[in-house]
């Protein structure tokens, strides 16, 4: 019974030593479970001692970030394609213009006219265009009112920035050799021309209406303003409603309301160059109303009534005669002058293809003249781009040869010239006022007592010449009814 005894007790001792010895080495809890030696004293805020205080782990450091590289704002050709470029500054310049020549004080009139003298040379280029341009221009069968002048300083403004064998062509119609002696001249013309009186006016003024996206150079600006007295504007061609106001504000203003710009401009436009050019004088020795009277005009569809203005001129007047012709001079105030050529009947055409010379040709006379002149009033309108490729200037026209980079790097060229005339005459003088818009002797004496009646009573022809020959207007009376 004792050793029973202490058989139970040595098994219970033994499974006593086996229990205490499994829970010390108890195996690791799952994640989630908490176990004695996990567990944190809140109370004390502090971390068992078998736990060593971790370092907050540092994030990896970043690269600095590069400020982006902005590209300079004009660099040519790289452009995002989507991104508009800029367009360049608006330009508006007003011209301050010449001294006006007075006729009425004659002390400071021929002091402007000496310093501003032409060469021979030039004023005979502008002769030999005016005929050469003239009789392409004008029909005998039609009325017409034409200016040479308008349209000649009109082509020089443009041909100052032409460049290579366009302003070859150019100058060669032109009658002259270079864009710099071309400038000078105009500027001197200008200059000596210019009068803004009560009794004589001759004002010419020149117009630039540039397209806000165009990009003209400076030199050309600078040229434009200070030899051509050039008004500046910019104005943009895709709004071709305001575009057509802006030009037919201008052409009106400084043609004394005479004229009104029918066209429209073209939306493509980069550069409209506009000439104007206005005239009013009284005759030096006007006509007497009292004389004017209706009488026959004989024109080629048939005879016509018109009003004959009539005076006799002073007993040494002087006039010219020639093969087919006569032809004689009225002076204006300030020393401009109407010419009149009436040819022999049948002869208008020939007289009109003799040019320049049908104004120059002939035998000094003189002598008592009665002068018969029927008043007459003519506006025209004319389209001159194939007259001036007939002259020779063909490459300005032409979308591939055009070489305008003196006004332009952009690709440029002439797509249409266009004129527009008026002219006026009676009793007391004449009005005319014309814009070109371009999208450049002695003979044997007569007895005195026997008149030489001299009557305008057929298709003829006239010029308004300015005190240097300048020739201004021509045209020609083909039917004063109308």
């Amino acid at each position: 019974m004792k050793k029973l005894f202490a058989l139970i007790l040595a098994f219970c001792m033994l499974l006593c030593a086996c229990a205490c010895g499994k829970t010390e080495s108890a195996p690791d809890a799952e994640p989630g479970q908490d176990t004695a030696s996990d567990t944190t004293d809140v109370s004390s805020g502090e971390q068992p001692a078998s736990e060593p205080e971790k370092e907050p782990e540092k994030e990896p450091e970043k690269e600095p970030e590069k400020e982006p590289v902005s590209e300079p704002e004009n660099k040519p050709d790289e452009q995002p394609a989507n991104e508009p470029v800029d367009k360049p500054a608006p330009i508006s310049a007003t011209p301050v213009f010449p001294e006006s020549s007075d006729p009425d004080d004659y002390a400071s009139l021929t002091r402007i006219r000496e310093e501003n003298a032409g060469t021979e040379e030039f004023l005979n280029a502008l002769r030999a265009f005016s005929g050469d341009t003239a009789k392409k221009v004008l029909k005998p069968d039609e009325n017409g009112c034409y200016s040479p002048l308008s349209l000649y300083i009109a082509l020089s403004l443009c041909a100052a920035g032409s460049a290579g064998d366009t302003q070859k062509e150019m100058l060669k119609v032109l009658g002259v050799s270079a864009v710099p002696s071309l400038a000078d001249n105009c500027a001197r013309l200008i200059r000596r021309l210019y009068s803004d009186s009560n009794d004589y006016k001759l004002k010419i003024a020149n117009a630039l209406f540039i397209d806000d996206d165009a990009r003209v150079k400076e030199e050309y600006v600078k040229t434009a303003i200070e030899e051509y007295y050039s008004f500046l504007k910019t104005v943009d061609f895709t709004d071709t409603a305001k575009a057509k106001e802006e030009i037919k504000s201008f052409i009106s203003k400084h043609t004394n309301g005479k004229l009104e710009y029918g066209g429209t401009p073209d939306p493509n436009t980069r550069v409209d160059i506009i000439n104007t050019l206005y005239f009013i004088s009284r005759w030096s020795d006007p006509f007497n109303e009292t004389g004017t009277a209706e009488d026959v005009f004989h024109a080629k569809g048939g005879d016509v009534k018109a009003s004959f203005m009539h005076k006799g001129l002073h007993p040494s007047a002087t006039y010219f005669e020639g093969d087919g012709f006569k032809r004689l001079s009225l002076p204006f105030m300030g020393g401009a002058r109407m010419t009149f050529v009436l040819p022999d009947s049948g002869r208008l055409s020939e007289m009109l293809n003799k040019g320049a010379a049908a104004f120059t040709d002939g035998t000094e006379k003189s002598a008592k003249v009665d002068l018969y002149l029927p008043k007459f009033k003519i506006k025209n309108t004319y389209p001159l781009e194939d007259m001036l490729k007939e002259l020779g200037i063909q490459k300005a026209f032409s979308v591939k040869d055009a070489d305008f980079s003196g006004m332009s790097d952009e690709p440029l060229y002439i797509s249409s010239v266009t004129q527009g005339t008026y002219i006026s005459v009676d009793e007391k003088g004449a009005e005319a006022a014309a814009y070109t818009e371009v999208s450049v002797l002695a003979g044997a004496a007569f007895d005195p007592a026997e008149p030489v009646v001299i009557r305008f009573d057929r298709p003829f022809m006239y010029q308004i010449e300015a005190f240097d020959g300048t020739p201004l207007f021509c045209g020609v009376v083909a039917d004063p009814s109308k």
